[in-house]
């Protein structure tokens, strides 16, 4: 079960959408486990930047290195969802509260991560594999599987070459364990840039998340993997292949291997984070004292600065590095003294080449719910008492028959009038308890101004306050997309509400019901008259805005144009768009609400009629598009269409499990797969041709991204 992040309310297992406001099921982001938007193009916990369903993020903000280990998670404090818990005392709306990037350790994901998820869900899992950082490069077209349990690789000729000999231990892991945390696997290793050498692990331990790392040749089977440590928690390759950086689970020590000498350097001690240049020479990294380094090879260590929260960005040089301290956003350049940037930063959103950035400062305001409402019936309850009861009349006490009965008619309606009076008691009473919870139950009223760093100065931006789904930045140009919210909130009136929980879900209403979607460039403000931004995302070359408002409709915005704002389609579903080069991708008309299964859209042309979402892939130029329609729930499989330049679908096969796009346009695909034994055959459609490659294969590790 996890909590919507729209509205607040939990979700059950195996629906794709919330039954209360309509909005998807958020990603469980596979490092801190908490939940995480689809639109955001990085989990808000922790930082982390994979996209989801196959879909490009709109935005990097932490492109220091394509070779950069995994960024460390947030508390997941971070994400406040409703408590009322009566012990807390307070009432927190469930909006993102940002905050600098806090270190935490950080592993391998285990391999078993995924078991007992729905299957749709886990579908879409497997997709985001190929998205993860510390990836070496490479344009080759290759299959990486797993079948009897190992890691097998295919040059999509001649006899694929099995890598690993024991990946998992006898009785650890069964064949669905494997197909839903296959993504966890492929994680673990990287291809070369020049696609001969395999880095892969080997004897999982699934306990601690380490592993035994190797590398071998991939075209020539007679050589024997070379084992590079064990205990290794996560690593990074250079664009060469001839450095490994790695940090030991055990005690956090950062080390360097030498492919070609086979020797190691002990970099550091409790390392909490760290980044590699793509030469892998330069290191910067922070220890677990807080103290931020920059390492070179054949120099001493350079200390940065010490007492850091987190750094946020390295440039591509990687001879400045910026990071927080004290509230404060810093910057410092190899050999150069430091400098402050910024003051009273609550987290940095976007830094650019040029200097430029934008960040938040947290001028959030807790109140007592008392604030947000009128009592109406205060002098009403002053003047209500407990009512006495009527006393029921005895036939005795009166002389004749007619007396009588004109003393029941009088109790009957004194009796009638003290239910009345009752039942107000009661309402007082309860009213009486809802004043005393709204005099100590708390709402932290989130507000934040949005600040714009040119390179010199901070020019504020927003002073509104701005929600969970704000933020947009450019990934190439100093632009940033932003809803402002309804700051000035009026009174609900406590007649109107049966407890707190009515309160905080009116606060929240309230701040939702005039939210304006913005744009900046620079530090210029354009509104774009539209109500919000719902499902938002930047071109590639971050010069064109597409986002969705309330409406669905489905809007573009051209940075280089003065931020004209032109209507490009409606009812455009929440959770779909994505850019490929210079093509948009996009759905409509879900057939069912959470099946995930809608009309595919390229540059407002319809490519296909239901398209299962989850299955969608394509090309880093976008002119090649494949997915699966018609999705079986029950077989788990649909038909395969490849699409071309924007020409008519080609039908590939009627059963496909599983689908992956290499980078020159050609397609692996999981043919007749049993979902009760997790096994299919493995087939390539290129050149108009399908090729069986392998029988009896797990699951698909698809390495390389080729959208990018």
């Amino acid at each position: 079960m996890v909590t919507c992040l729209k509205c607040g309310n939990f979700i059950p297992d195996g629906q794709k959408f919330c039954s209360h406001c309509g909005s998807p099921v958020p990603i469980v982001c596979p490092y801190c486990g908490q939940p995480r938007d689809r639109s955001m193009p990085h989990c808000p916990n922790c930082g982390d930047g994979r996209a989801f369903n196959g879909f490009t993020p709109a935005v990097d903000l932490t492109p220091a290195s394509d070779l950069t280990p995994p960024m460390s998670p947030a508390p997941p404090s971070s994400l406040r969802l409703p408590k009322t818990d009566r012990k807390s005392k307070t009432v927190t709306p469930p909006e993102f509260v940002p905050t600098p990037e806090k270190e935490q350790k950080r592993r391998f994901p285990k391999v078993l991560l995924f078991g007992g998820i729905g299957a749709a869900v886990v579908a879409a899992a497997i997709l985001c594999v190929v998205l993860f950082a510390g990836r070496a490069s490479t344009s080759a077209d290759y299959a990486l599987y797993l079948k009897d349990r190992e890691i097998y690789y295919s040059g999509l000729s001649g006899t694929p070459n099995q890598m690993t000999d024991r990946l998992i231990s006898s009785g650890s892991a069964d064949n669905e364990d494997l197909s839903n945390g296959c993504y966890s696997i492929t994680y673990q290793c990287r291809l070369s840039s020049d696609g001969k050498l395999l880095f892969f692990p080997d004897r999982l331990d699934s306990n601690s998340g380490a592993i035994t790392l190797y590398y071998r040749s991939v075209n020539n089977s007679k050589k024997e993997p070379v084992k590079i440590a064990a205990d290794v928690e996560d690593y990074a390759v250079n664009d060469d292949a001839t450095l490994v950086t790695y940090r030991r689970y055990s005690d956090d020590a950062l080390y360097q291997y030498n492919i070609k000498t086979g020797e190691k350097e002990k970099i550091a001690n409790n390392v909490g984070r760290y980044d590699v240049s793509a030469d892998g020479n330069r290191i910067v990294y922070r220890d677990d004292e807080q103290n931020l380094y920059l390492k070179v090879s054949g120099k001493d260590k350079e200390k940065i600065d010490s007492d850091t929260s987190s750094y946020k960005y390295i440039t591509p040089d990687f001879k400045t590095v910026y990071y927080y301290k004290e509230d404060s956003f810093y910057c410092k350049t190899e050999g150069e003294s430091r400098t402050k940037l910024a003051s009273d930063v609550s987290t940095v959103l976007a830094v650019y080449e040029t200097g430029e950035f934008y960040y938040l400062r947290d001028d959030s305001i807790e109140r007592p719910l008392s604030a947000y409402v009128e009592d109406d019936m205060y002098d009403i309850d002053l003047n209500i008492t407990y009512p006495t009861s009527p006393d029921y009349p005895r036939w005795w006490q009166y002389n004749t028959d007619a007396e009588y009965q004109r003393a029941l008619d009088a109790y009957e309606a004194a009796s009638a009038q003290y239910d009345i009076d009752y039942q107000l008691y009661l309402d007082k009473t309860a009213r009486d308890d809802i004043r005393w919870d709204l005099e100590n139950d708390t709402y932290t009223e989130s507000h934040y101004t949005l600040f714009y760093y040119d390179g010199a100065n901070s020019v504020e931006i927003s002073d509104k306050v701005v929600d969970y789904y704000s933020y947009f930045p450019s990934p190439t140009t100093p632009a940033i997309a932003f809803t402002t919210v309804n700051a000035e909130i009026g009174k609900i009136k406590i007649s109107e509400i049966s407890g707190t929980s009515d309160v905080s879900s009116y606060i929240y209403e309230q701040r939702q019901s005039d939210d304006k979607a913005q744009l900046a460039i620079h530090s210029t403000i354009t509104d774009l008259n539209a109500n919000g931004f719902y499902g938002t995302l930047f071109s590639q070359d971050g010069k064109t805005l597409y986002f969705r408002d309330k409406d669905s409709n489905l809007y573009s915005v051209k940075i280089s144009s003065g931020a004209a704002l032109e209507l490009y389609d409606t009812d455009v579903e929440y959770y779909s768009l994505c850019t490929a080069g210079d093509n948009l991708l996009y759905f409509k008309d879900e057939k069912h609400p959470g099946s995930g299964v809608a009309d595919l859209y390229c540059n407002g042309k319809l490519v296909d009629y239901d398209v299962y979402l989850p299955t969608l892939e394509y090309t880093g130029d976008g002119k090649t598009i494949a997915y699966c329609a018609d999705w079986s729930e029950n077989s788990q499989s649909g038909v395969l269409k490849v699409s071309r330049n924007g020409g008519a679908p080609e039908t590939v096969t009627d059963d496909c499990h599983a689908v992956t796009m290499l980078p020159s346009g050609s397609v692996l695909y999981l043919y007749d797969y049993s979902t009760r034994y997790y096994k299919g055959d493995l087939y390539i459609y290129r050149n108009g041709k399908t090729e069986k490659l392998d029988e009896e294969v797990i699951a698909i590790l698809p390495l390389e991204d080729v959208k990018d």
